[in-house]
């Protein structure tokens, strides 16, 4: 047969122009979504409806090799998806997905936008044609995959923005979380420039938030809580107010921290060092500290490593202090966790693998990593990925280092939800025209998916609670939302930072 070649943009184009959408014509609703299928590569996960829908059939031989996606071609097929709503026919999930995987975050708000409206003008009709029942609905999965993905970006000001948006379909636990922790944000940077003002500010926006869940406003769906998060255990105006003024009072700013307790009418607010030591052992009290984590004699706090000569050293260290593990590969039938390969079947069930845990930080409106941590169960490194990737010696460096172990297939890279951290490596900007972290990274594990299968009760349940599961005490993430492109470091950060690292490489090995 002929091969005919199409331009979506074209399409797009035309659709809008005649206002051509999935209520006034079917059968372009049905072509579109095969067209957009094949455009983004999901032939795989096509929605085939119940016994009413026609399906559609894969026109893709496995073996086909296409070029990778880039931006625009990801980007218009989202606008033909968001014009045409083919969403008896397409899940909107994975649009979502590959959305957020790009950074189109607008295109991936656009595909939540034309689902639920769709939805909306569904139950209006009290005929929804798909995902009846108990069920939840495709387009409210897409809202809360959209939501997630902005936190694992740490996008905290978008995931307030669509949280708000969509708030009727998001669900509570998100909308508090994201209101949360923009708030959060903005505190730690505003404390930083001394403007002060806006602490008051956030605070209200806060108890807004959580008036407005009270009164259940607008809430059309129930949802699987983030328990973490719930209203009704997480007393997020008290929260922020705890943090505003331990924030203001670490930065010294004590007149202004009385100001606050003023106006929030907290009487019996004094700075009393007494009264800070004691709330500062009853945090460590309840949180895992650095001193408990690593062993006896080996609980200095890591320095952040800003030149090639330190990262190699460290490196070195690093590699000959492992506590060599035997690392057996899931049993057939139970999800690996590996995000960066497809194939990990080939893997000797027996061989000794070396487990490491990874994270990284960034800054909300900084392109890449600032921060990796890298860490086996007797030693962590903190790379200054910032710094280092900015030289043409820092980038070699990184890429002898870094690039080679999550390269390495005697290796495992350990990750909480990782994928964007991955991506943030991969995007940093390099002084080099060859990236120093590799395009695959087939050593990277994201514990949370073994967790999930293993223990489903933990499948909402962010790294605090999980490191509280298998570690008897939860992550203090006081410093979540710091400003980590900020240097010097402080030393909470350099200790929540080692934490997290840490705590995936002991996870996995429980």
């Amino acid at each position: 047969d002929e091969e005919v070649f199409v331009d979506l943009q074209v399409v797009t184009c035309l659709a809008r122009a005649f206002q051509i959408n999935h209520d006034n014509d079917n059968s372009v609703s049905k072509t579109a979504a095969l067209a957009i299928q094949y455009a983004l590569h999901l032939d795989n996960k096509i929605i085939s409806g119940d016994d009413n829908h026609n399906n559609i059939s894969n026109v893709m031989n496995d073996e086909d090799e296409r070029e990778p996606l880039t931006n625009q071609q990801v980007s218009v097929a989202l606008a033909l998806a968001a014009q045409i709503a083919p969403w008896e026919f397409l899940s909107p999930i994975p649009l979502v997905e590959t959305a957020a995987s790009f950074d189109l975050w607008h295109g991936a708000e656009s595909i939540c936008a034309s689902a639920t409206k769709q939805l909306q003008r569904q139950q209006q009709n009290a005929n929804p044609t798909t995902n009846t029942g108990e069920q939840e609905p495709l387009s409210i999965t897409a809202v809360k995959t959209l939501i997630d993905a902005s936190f694992d970006a740490r996008l905290y000001r978008q995931a307030d923005t669509i949280a708000t948006k969509f708030y009727n379909v998001g669900g509570k636990s998100r909308y508090i979380k994201a209101r949360f922790q923009h708030a959060q944000s903005t505190i730690d940077k505003v404390i930083r420039k001394r403007q002060l003002g806006v602490i008051e500010r956030q605070a209200e926006r806060v108890d807004r938030a959580v008036e407005k869940v009270k009164k259940n406003e607008g809430i059309s769906y129930d949802e699987e809580e983030d328990e973490e998060f719930s209203p009704d255990k997480f007393d997020a105006g008290e929260e922020i107010r705890s943090f505003a003024l331990r924030k203001t009072e670490e930065a010294g700013e004590l007149d202004f921290a009385r100001r606050l307790a003023e106006i929030w009418k907290m009487k019996d607010y004094t700075y009393d060092e007494e009264r800070i030591e004691a709330a500062i052992a009853a945090r460590r009290k309840r949180y895992l500290q650095w001193s408990e984590a690593l062993p006896a004699g080996n609980s200095d706090v890591p320095a952040l490593i800003s030149t090639p000569n330190a990262l190699f050293k460290v490196f070195e260290l690093l590699i000959n202090n492992h506590p060599s593990t035997a690392v057996e590969d899931e049993e057939e039938g139970n999800p690996s966790g590996n995000v960066g390969s497809s194939s990990s079947s080939s893997t000797d069930h027996q061989s000794k693998r070396r487990v490491y845990g990874f994270d990284a930080e960034w800054a909300e409106d900084h392109r890449g990593a600032a921060l990796l941590q890298i860490a086996s169960t007797a030693t962590v490194v903190l790379v200054d990925v910032h710094a280092l990737s900015m030289t043409h010696e820092g980038a070699d460096a990184l890429r002898q280092t870094v690039g080679r172990l999550f390269s390495c297939p005697n290796s495992v890279l350990v990750g909480f939800h990782c994928n964007q951290d991955v991506q943030k490596l991969r995007s940093s900007p390099c002084a080099q025209e060859r990236h120093w972290f590799a395009s695959g990274a087939p050593s990277v594990v994201d514990v949370k998916t073994i967790v999930s299968h293993r223990e489903p009760k933990l499948r909402t349940l962010g790294l605090s609670r999980v490191c509280e599961f298998y570690l008897g005490k939860p992550l203090d993430k006081a410093e979540q939302c710091s400003m980590w492109l900020a240097r010097p470091l402080s030393m909470d950060q350099l200790v929540y930072a080692s934490l997290d690292a840490w705590v995936c490489a002991a996870i996995y090995e429980k």
